[in-house]
């Protein structure tokens, strides 16, 4: 997890920010948009699923070392 709610800065209307490790050639947009799926099933928040990759690079760094994991 990284974002507002490792900052402990969210609120109802927070999504909820998911950092997956890339395996190489098995992660796709569709494994990730299942995931992304079946956290928000499970949780009834909107989540966003990312690699690190998918971080711009300027702010890349900093949120893989904040980020939490679950």
């Amino acid at each position: 997890m990284f974002g507002s709610v490792v900052h402990g800065d969210d609120t109802d209307a927070s999504d909820l920010d998911i950092l997956v490790d890339e395996i190489d050639g098995r992660t796709t947009l569709v494994s990730l948009a299942r995931i992304q799926t079946a956290i928000q099933a499970l949780t009834g928040i909107k989540a966003d699923v990312l690699t690190p990759l998918d971080l711009h690079e300027r702010f890349r760094t900093q949120v893989v070392s904040e980020a939490q994991p679950v």
